[in-house]
């Protein structure tokens, strides 16, 4: 017998089979039995099993302990009654606990209780370990502290700590994705997250273990993964800085079975809030920089011995916690020697949540004097949140050995040696013609090929093809017999002749008025349509008559009747839509005209703008020569010298993506020009890897081999068809036609490659990101003057692949496409 046991401990019992209130035999004995692991993770059901037998006495009935911190999620009894061999009766009481705990430690279980009658028995104490996924102190706080609607499977829960902080100072952004066990199970891939954009803040990323591996959490009786996204944010501005919900969308199972369908499903975090003040003006020391954190500064040299006039580099190292990457330069004064910012470098702690690190400013030093000379103490003043007070960090006197040396003059200070710039082309040739394919004459000497072939075979068929009868033939057929031929078929043919003519309408013949007016319509006279009208009435008498005998002059007069016709009525060609078509192709004409005219109009200004942006150049004025050289590319987008010039002023501008981008340009509309594929050289990006290689190969040359191969086909095809089929060269004719195809091919995927539609360079380093978004995680990142791909586009994101194979989603407003106008 089986029964269910609910909550303890009044409904846990076994169900007794009535034994109960019979009297206990003597030498009755009862035994409990308890079953456990020793083991158990956190928040992962484990069963208890107890199990109680007596010979010859009632079922035993089970009395439920408190199993804290343990909770019974789920209880399991079954009882049965027996007999032995020799007759005695036998009960057994068989009872499974399923527990759960999220509380790591060791835990002793209670001694389970057993009862039958009079007589008690406890099982044998059993120890549990729980083993928890993580030291429970380094628990985010979104997993701790917020709650959780256990109504839902997959809940998106958002916290800021703490959510005020100084401007600079550390806070951290928290979601975390709550996933019920049963959306666990039913869970097709993993869910897509989209964090918010971060305005006026600046975001650093943790190290990954927390984002990476789920977190569990107990939630009323049932146990959540948790996974966690975490970000270090410092506010720049003070003010309350408002961080939009993250988006989370999932597919859950809607039945079972591997073909199940899904349904998905979206949520959303809370809006949550952050804080930022600035920090207070009582007591900020002089040349104070809005530096926030705790910090330590040091200073060193290259070499303790240096010359007049021969630089050295000193370096201060800037060390510590805050927002390392924005940490100011420190102010410097060193009296005998002059001065010029180097580099800075940037090194971030990755294991430490929070954000530390080092930053080390360089500068030129360069001596004036000899001399044992000093470097002054620098101070770097912070301010501190955790004393909620001003600090200054310093450095030490650093001692130098000046030896006397030479040091230039004003004069040749004054005019310093230059890099001689990039040549430029003086002279704007005329543009690169559009390809073959794209001209009308190219497509209508292709189309005039198989018209030889098309003429051969017409003319073979009509040799075979009888002529056909036309109406005025049956009519003059008709008219030659005797005087006492069949008046119907002279009518019949009459008829039929002024259909084809096109002047009557086979409805037209139901009155004398209505023959009258389709003549009239088209042009005949009024003598000669009221003769044919009353020539058909005659006819029309004549055949329904019982001798069916017409006139000596019929034939005659429908001869006559139908020459008249012929000669008066209109030619039906002079409205036909040969004129319309000639009436559009005259107003292509005139538009294209138009269009020609008015590209010549601005077409005339392409000299002067040129010219001015070449006179820019010589006076070094590169900013002013690259937007003369760009307005050039924009009037006449096939001009090859504009785009080559347009590289080399951007160049001379220190701006290496708009100088990709023109010789680039330049190259694709002229594959041959050896000198724009030199300076592609020059550039530091892989602007000519694999992925924006421009293969030598002029595409017309491609189009004419092609148009050449299908007109020798063609050739070889009309010769056949004059010949006959058994002439020779078929296999000439099918191969050629191969050629053709394969050539076809070469061209469009020449063109491809020279339009560059979906190829564009990198304007400024830029980090690809795993998603659209500025707080995502990097991918990898990229250089000025980079070719990518561009693989799709998301509003102001797009994503792009480079020639290392790296991929991710970029700001679009940092590419500069390269495709061809």
């Amino acid at each position: 017998m089986t029964a269910p046991l609910g909550a303890f401990p009044s409904s846990l019992i076994a169900v007794t089979i009535g034994l109960s209130a019979l009297a206990m035999p003597a030498g009755a004995q009862l035994t409990v039995t308890v079953t456990a692991p020793d083991t158990v993770r956190a928040c992962e059901p484990f069963d208890i099993q107890v199990v109680g037998s007596v010979h010859g006495g009632p079922v035993p009935r089970f009395v439920a302990p408190v199993v804290a911190p343990f909770s019974i999620i789920s209880s399991h009894a079954t009882a049965q009654t027996s007999s032995d061999a020799i007759g005695r009766s036998w009960s057994m009481s068989d009872v499974e606990l399923t527990l759960l705990t999220d509380r790591p430690g060791r835990y002793t279980l209670p001694r389970f209780e057993m009862r039958a009658g009079r007589l008690r028995a406890r099982g044998a104490a059993r120890t549990v370990v729980v083993v928890g996924d993580r030291d429970s102190s380094n628990v985010p706080l979104v997993v701790s502290s917020t709650d959780v609607d256990t109504s839902a499977d997959v809940v998106l829960r958002a916290i800021v700590a703490p959510d005020t902080v100084y401007v600079g100072e550390q806070a951290s952004y928290q979601v975390g994705v709550f996933i019920s066990p049963s959306a666990r199970e039913k869970l097709r891939s993993n869910p897509s997250f989209i964090p918010p954009q971060l305005n006026e803040l600046m975001a650093y990323d943790y190290p990954s273990d927390r984002r990476r591996q789920p977190i569990r959490r107990r939630v009323g009786s049932q146990c959540y993964d948790v996974l966690v996204y975490e970000r270090a944010l410092f506010p720049l501005s003070a003010g309350r800085h408002d961080l939009a919900p993250a988006d989370l969308s999932y597919s859950l199972a809607i039945g079972a079975g591997f073909f199940a369908g899904s349904e998905r499903r979206e949520t959303k975090s809370e809006w949550v809030s952050l804080h930022a003040i600035e920090p207070p003006e009582q007591g900020r020391p002089s040349g104070y920089a809005g530096a926030v954190g705790q910090f330590s500064l040091h200073a060193r040299v290259d070499t303790v011995g240096a010359r007049v006039g021969d630089p050295l580099t000193l370096t201060l190292r800037l060390e510590g916690e805050g927002n390392i990457k924005l940490l100011p330069r420190p102010s410097l004064t060193i009296p005998w020697a002059s001065l010029v910012p180097g580099d800075e470098r940037v090194a971030i702690d990755s294991v430490s949540r929070r954000i530390r690190g080092t930053k080390e400013f360089d500068w030129i030093v360069t001596p004036r004097a000899p001399g044992v000379r000093a470097i002054p103490p620098v101070s770097y003043p912070f301010w501190n949140p955790h004393t909620k007070q001003y600090d200054v960090a310093a450095t030490d006197s650093l001692a130098i050995t000046i030896g006397e040396g030479s040091l230039a003059s004003a004069t040749d200070s004054a005019t310093p040696r230059i890099a001689p710039a990039l040549t430029i082309r003086r002279t704007l040739r005329p543009a690169e013609p559009l390809p073959p394919p794209q001209h009308p004459l190219f497509a209508a000497f292709a189309a005039l090929a198989p018209v030889p072939a098309l003429s051969a075979l017409a003319v073979r068929r009509r040799r075979r093809t009888p002529k056909p009868v036309t109406g005025a033939a049956r009519l003059r057929a008709a008219t030659r017999r005797r005087a006492d031929s069949d008046p119907a078929a002279v009518r019949r043919a009459l008829i039929a002749a002024l259909i084809e003519r096109g002047v009557l309408a086979p409805g037209d013949l139901l009155r004398d008025s209505d023959v009258m007016r389709s003549l009239r319509r088209n042009g005949v006279s009024m003598a000669t349509a009221a003769s044919v009208a009353e020539l058909l009435e005659e006819l029309s008498a004549a055949s329904y008559a019982r001798t069916r005998r017409a006139t000596t002059d019929t034939a005659r007069r429908a001869r006559s009747a139908y020459a008249a016709v012929d000669a008066e009525a209109r030619d039906r060609t002079v409205l036909s839509p040969g004129h319309g078509t000639i009436t559009s192709l005259l107003l292509v004409a005139a538009l294209a005209l138009g269009a020609a005219s008015a590209w010549a109009i601005a077409g005339s200004e392409v000299p002067d703008v040129f010219a001015r942006g070449v006179h820019a150049y010589d006076a070094s004025q590169y900013p002013r020569a690259a937007a003369a050289f760009d307005s050039v590319a924009s009037l006449d987008s096939r001009a090859v010298d504009a785009w080559a010039n347009v590289g080399t002023a951007h160049w001379g501008a220190r701006d290496t993506a708009d100088a990709v981008v023109g010789w680039q340009r330049a190259l694709r509309l002229d594959p041959l020009d050896a000198d724009v594929r030199a300076r592609l050289d020059l550039t530091p990006g892989p602007a000519r890897g694999a992925l924006a290689s421009v293969p030598p190969v002029p595409p017309g040359i491609v189009a004419f081999l092609a148009l050449g191969l299908w007109w020798a086909a063609w050739v070889i095809a009309t010769l056949r068809v004059a010949r006959g089929d058994r002439a020779p060269g078929a296999r000439w004719m099918y191969g050629l036609y191969g050629l053709v195809a394969a050539a076809v091919v070469a061209y469009v995927l020449l063109d491809e490659r020279l339009d560059a539609q979906a190829l564009s360079v990198i304007a400024e380093p830029t980090t690809l990101r795993a998603i659209p978004s500025l707080a995502a995680d990097p991918t990898g990142a990229t250089r000025t003057g980079n070719i990518v791909r561009v693989i799709q586009r998301d509003g102001r994101w797009s994503h792009v692949a480079t020639a290392s194979g790296d991929d991710g989603w970029v700001e679009s407003d940092r590419l500069r496409s390269l495709r061809r106008d």
